[in-house]
């Protein structure tokens, strides 16, 4: 997924990202 990795380059994506995985991972954790 080339595309994925040059959007992945900003950092607004990264951001992004994160938060997602974080909000994913803190009903997990619950």
């Amino acid at each position: 997924m080339p595309s994925l990795d040059q959007n992945e380059t900003t950092p607004r994506h990264q951001q992004h990202k994160v938060h997602m995985l974080s909000r994913q991972n803190q009903p997990k954790r619950n």
